[in-house]
C-alpha cells in the first residue's frame, strides 16, 4: 500500500494520508489526478489542510484539480468519458471532495460532495447538496448539510417513485437513530408513519431507512441521537425531466417531491 502525506506550513494542520489514484494530466503547468482517503478522514478541516498541502507540493503548477474518493478502486478509474455509463455514475458517487486551483481565474477552493459528483462529458459537476469552501479558509468551515456542526459528508442518492405512495398524494415517515462517534448512523428505526402503514413492508419506510442508514458524518467526540421526518409528495407541478426534488431542514426534516407517473 502506497500512502502519501503532504507538507504544510501550519504546525497545527495535519493533512490525512492518501493513496494515489489515476493521473489524467501531469505536465509543467497542469495536474489533474484522483486520490483516495478513508471516510473517517473526510472532516472538512482535514480536507482544507490537505488542499493546502497539495497546493504547496505542486506549487509550480498553475492549474490543479484533485478528485478525492472514499474508494481506492474508484480513484483508479477513468472518469472523463464522452458517454456516461452506469459504472461511471457509481464511480462518481464515491467522490466526496474536489480541490481546484486555477491561477489564471484566481480560483482556489474545495468542494465537499455528499452525494458525489455528476458526470458532464469531459468535465464534472458538483451535486445539488455540495459545499464550496474558498481558500484559504478564514474560519472553521461549515457545510450546507450538517447536524450540530457535524458535516454530512456521504449519503446515497434518493430513490423514490410515485407508485410507492399506493394512490396517496403524500406520506411521512419519522425515524430515530444514533450518530456514532465515527460518523456512522446506527440503530435506525421507524417511530411513526402518516398515514399509518399497513404491514411491515412499507416501501416508503424502507426507502427512508436505507437512505438514513447510508449517511456518514464527520467524526465527533460523542454519540448523538437524532429524529428525522421524511415527507414524500407527488407534485403535479414537476415534470419528469425535473426528477426527484429534495429540500433539507436539518436536523429534523427532509422533503422529497416527485413528478406524477
Amino acid at each position: 500500500m502506497v500512502l502519501c502525506s503532504g507538507v504544510t506550513a501550519f504546525a497545527q494542520c495535519h493533512p490525512p494520508q492518501y493513496r494515489p489514484g489515476a493521473t489524467f494530466v501531469d505536465d509543467t503547468s497542469i495536474l489533474v489526478r484522483s486520490i483516495s482517503i478513508p471516510l473517517h478522514d473526510f472532516a472538512p478541516s482535514k480536507i482544507v489542510c490537505l488542499a493546502s498541502s497539495l497546493k504547496a507540493r505542486y506549487r509550480d503548477r498553475s492549474n490543479i484539480e484533485v478528485n478525492i474518493f472514499s474508494s481506492h478502486e474508484a480513484a483508479q478509474s477513468s472518469i472523463f468519458g464522452q458517454e456516461t455509463t452506469k459504472e461511471d455514475v457509481e464511480t462518481l458517487s464515491q467522490m466526496h471532495a474536489r480541490y481546484i486551483f486555477n491561477a489564471d481565474k484566481q480560483e482556489d477552493y474545495l468542494e465537499i460532495l455528499p452525494t458525489g459528483a455528476l458526470p458532464g462529458g469531459p468535465d464534472l459537476r458538483a451535486g445539488p447538496f455540495s459545499t464550496r469552501i474558498n481558500l484559504p479558509a478564514a474560519a472553521t468551515p461549515h457545510c450546507k448539510l450538517e447536524i450540530d456542526s457535524r458535516c454530512l459528508i456521504a449519503l446515497e442518492r434518493f430513490t423514490y417513485v410515485a407508485q410507492a405512495l399506493g394512490g396517496k398524494t403524500s406520506a411521512k415517515v419519522t425515524l430515530t437513530a444514533t450518530i456514532s462517534r465515527s460518523g456512522k448512523v446506527n440503530h435506525v428505526r421507524v417511530v411513526k408513519t402518516e398515514p399509518v402503514a399497513d404491514g411491515q413492508k412499507d416501501p416508503l419506510a424502507n426507502a427512508a431507512i436505507l437512505n438514513l442508514s447510508s449517511w456518514r458524518l464527520e467524526p465527533w467526540p460523542r454519540e448523538e441521537p437524532i429524529q428525522i421526518t421524511y415527507s414524500y409528495t407527488i407534485d403535479n407541478a414537476l415534470r419528469h425531466v425535473d426528477g426527484t426534488q429534495v429540500q433539507w431542514a436539518l436536523p429534523n426534516a427532509i422533503s422529497i417531491r416527485v413528478p406524477p407517473e
